[in-house]
C-alpha cells in the first residue's frame, strides 16, 4: 500500500488532518510491537499534537533497522519539520543513527518498557508534558555515544544487564514490562559467577563483573545512578561493578532500586572524554539502550555531531 499503510489509514479515520503550508510537519516513525500495550495513550497524543496545530504524517516500522532507514529519509525530506520516535528506548536509537550528520530535530513518544530516555529529560509518560516537549520546548543539541561506530543516546552495558537482555522472553516483555527482566536474569543466574568484564580508558584498566557505559544519569527507568551524567556535555561515564555472582547481583539490584548503586564499595565510576573499550572472558553481547548490540570486544567513543533534540523547557 505503499506509504498509505493501514496505520496511516486508521489515524486519518480516527482525525481530520489539513494540510495548511506552513505547519509544523512531524514524521511519526511507530515502532508497532512496542506501542502495542500503550496504544490509547499514543493516540490519545496524537490528537493533542494535532489540536495544537501540527501537521502528523505516521510511517509504521516493519523489521529491526527500519526505523533508521526511515530517519534517513526524513533527513532528506525539506517538508518536515520534525521527527519523532514513537517507541522503546530501542527506536529511539534506531531513529537517532538514521539522523545522524542531520540538523533535523529529533523529538519522542515513549511507547516502551523501561522509557529511560523520557525519565532523562523528564517527562516520562506523561502525554500532557511530551506534547509540551514537542510544541513548546527547546531544540538542545546533544551528544551520542558511538559503539563501533552506531550511536547510542543511553548506554552500553555488558555483564549482569547484557545477559538479561539476551534471555528476555518477547512474549513475558509484552505482559509483564520491566519484571521481564527479573524473570530472565532469574533463568540464566548460573551464569553470573563466570562474569569477567574489563574496561581500558587511559591506558588504566577496570576488571568487574559488569561495565555500564553512559550518557545519561538515569538507568533501568527512574533510577538514577550517574548523577554527573549531562546529555550536553562531551563526556562518558563508566561504571564497573567489581563483584559477581548471584548473591552480589541481587545486592546491586536492590541498590539500584534504592538509588545508591554507585556509593556501594564494590562499585568504581569515572568519567572519561576519551574512548574506551571493553573486553571479556569469554565474549559477550553488549546491550545499546536495551537491545542486543554487538559482541566484545568493542570500541566506545563520543559522536563528533551532535543531536537536535526537542527538550521541555
Amino acid at each position: 500500500m505503499g506509504q498509505m499503510d493501514v496505520l496511516q489509514i486508521k489515524f486519518l479515520l480516527r482525525m481530520k488532518v489539513s494540510r495548511v503550508t506552513g505547519r509544523n510537519r512531524f514524521l511519526v516513525i511507530y515502532n508497532p510491537t512496542a506501542g502495542r500495550s500503550h496504544e490509547r495513550r499514543f493516540w490519545k497524543i496524537l490528537k493533542m499534537l494535532e489540536a495544537a496545530g501540527v501537521e502528523l504524517t505516521l510511517s509504521q516500522t516493519e523489521r529491526a533497522g527500519h526505523a533508521t532507514e526511515l530517519a534517513q529519509q526524513a533527513a532528506r525530506d525539506d517538508e518536515i519539520t520534525v521527527v519523532v520516535a514513537a517507541g522503546g528506548d530501542g527506536t529511539l536509537g534506531e531513529v537517532a543513527q538514521g539522523l545522524q550528520g542531520s540538523e533535523k530535530p529529533l523529538g519522542l513518544i515513549p511507547l516502551g518498557t523501561a522509557n529511560v530516555f523520557a525519565c532523562e529529560i523528564g517527562v516520562g509518560t506523561n502525554p500532557r508534558k511530551i506534547v509540551a516537549a514537542l510544541t513548546q520546548g527547546q531544540t538542545t543539541k546533544i551528544w551520542p555515544g558511538l559503539i563501533q561506530g552506531r550511536r547510542f543516546l543511553l548506554m552500553i552495558g555488558c555483564g549482569y544487564d547484557s545477559l538479561a537482555v539476551q534471555a528476555l522472553d518477547p512474549v513475558q516483555k509484552r505482559k509483564w514490562g520491566a519484571a521481564s527482566y527479573l524473570f530472565a536474569a532469574f533463568r540464566i543466574r548460573h551464569q553470573f559467577k563466570n562474569l569477567a568484564v574489563s574496561v581500558r580508558s587511559n591506558d588504566t584498566v577496570y576488571e568487574g563483573s559488569t561495565v555500564v557505559v553512559s550518557r545519561a544519569r538515569k538507568y533501568g527507568g527512574p533510577f538514577t545512578v550517574f548523577p554527573r551524567a549531562d546529555l550536553r556535555t562531551r563526556d562518558l561515564q563508566v561504571l564497573v561493578l567489581t563483584k559477581k555472582g548471584l548473591w552480589n547481583g541481587l545486592i546491586y539490584g536492590l541498590a539500584l532500586a534504592a538509588n545508591r548503586l554507585s556509593s556501594l564499595n564494590s562499585v568504581i565510576t569515572f568519567s572519561t572524554g576519551e574512548d574506551v573499550t571493553l573486553s571479556s572472558q569469554p565474549n559477550l553481547n553488549c546491550q545499546r539502550d536495551g537491545d542486543l548490540e554487538m559482541v566484545t570486544p568493542v570500541t566506545i567513543s563520543l559522536d563528533k555531531t551532535p543531536l537536535n533534540f526537542m527538550m521541555p523547557k
